[in-house]
Parts: C-alpha cells; structure tokens; sequence
C-alpha cells in the first residue's frame, strides 16, 4: 500500500524519515516513530540527531503532525532525559498532541515517577495534565508509583475529582 511504501522507502535512512516526519501524513504517524528509534538503535550519533530534530518540532510554531511524530519519537527512543520537556505537552489543547505525550511518556517506564513528582510539588499542574499523570502512575503499577499517587492524593482529588482515574 501507499502507506507502506513512503515510510519502507526511506527506512534505514534517517535523514530521509525525519524529512518525511515534517509533512502532514498522518497515515505514516503509526509506523514512523519506530522507523526512526530502529534507525537510531545502537548508534549514539543518530540518535543525538533525531532527539534534537525533536526538540526543534517540538519549540516550532506550525502544524502539530510534526510536534505528534516528535513525542511518539522521544518515547520510541526512550530518551528519559527529555521527561520534564515532554510533560510540558500534557497540557496542550490539541488531543493529537497530549495524547502523544501520554504514550510517549507511558513507553519510559519507572523514570517518569520522579519527573511526575517534581512536575506535582511545583504546583504547576493542571487538571488536564494531573488527569494524565495520575493514569500514567497508576498504570505503571510500580510500588513507587502507587506510594507517589498516595502522597499526593489529595492534589489528585482536587484537581480531578473522584473517579476520573480511567
């Protein structure tokens, strides 16, 4: 199919995949994220250059597609280092963009419970993102995760109220 061809094409060439990243293809978004993060795997350099394509779609004014391949992206490349700067992102208006925050920062496992935590003591948490966090910790299910979910209960029922964890 088409779809197939245009990321089968450039696979294995990363300039390529991040050119094609800044279009408006939506019906690529599933598989190029993890085209990129196979093309990156085990080569530092490559994925120094992906990252920072990322952090410059990411602080660019334009049309989200990109923004959405960028944090699928980090979070294929599972770049914890960049947590704080894709947690940013749950707050968007854009459900395109926040939910690509979201599993983005679902893929780096046990490293986003300090970051939540930080990101929840700031006091700058909306409901939106304090939604986001709280299903992310939960569904982590890690005993730090479930201890930082009940230190902060009370910000938890405050911002989003009782039964909004699903």
């Amino acid at each position: 199919t088409r779809k197939d061809l245009a990321v089968a094409r450039p696979r294995g060439d990363l300039p390529k995949l991040l050119k094609l990243a800044e279009r408006e293809t939506a019906f690529v978004l599933p598989d190029l994220p993890s085209a990129i993060a196979v093309v990156c795997q085990n080569d530092e350099s490559r994925a120094r250059g992906a990252q920072d394509w990322c952090l410059r779609m990411l602080e660019a004014q334009g049309p989200f597609f990109p923004k959405v391949v960028a944090l699928e992206t980090l979070g294929e490349l599972r770049a914890v280092h960049f947590i704080p700067e894709i947690m940013e992102y749950l707050s968007d208006e854009n459900s395109y963009v926040y939910g690509a925050a979201e599993r983005a920062l679902s893929k780096m496992g046990e490293a986003i419970v300090q970051p939540a935590v930080g990101r929840i003591e700031s006091g700058l948490v909306d409901p939106d993102a304090a939604h986001s966090l709280l299903v992310l910790l939960c569904d982590l299910g890690s005993r730090k995760a479930y201890e930082s979910v009940m230190q902060h209960l009370d910000l938890f029922m405050e911002e989003i109220g009782p039964g909004a964890a699903t």
